[in-house]
């Protein structure tokens, strides 16, 4: 299993990455690519691009709960 976090409120300092309330993961397991959780705002696509994660190729998108601070992206 492979996990990276995309997004998550905090990062160390004068990090090129975005820090949000809320949370993002991109996860395989198995062969399969999932979404976890977007956050809030669009700064989880960004670090992705960052992290070299590909976005336009995922299988499952999870979003966990209906809060503003899960998929609001």
């Amino acid at each position: 299993m492979k996990s990276i976090i995309l997004l998550e409120n905090t990062k160390p300092e004068k990090s090129t990455f975005k820090a949000h309330h809320g949370l993002s993961m991109y996860v395989e397991w198995k062969g399969k690519r999932i979404l976890f959780d977007t956050g809030q705002n669009s700064a989880f696509a960004r670090n992705a691009r960052l992290l070299g994660v590909n976005l336009k190729e995922f299988d499952y998108g999870v979003i966990p709960k209906a809060n503003y601070d899960h998929g609001g992206a």
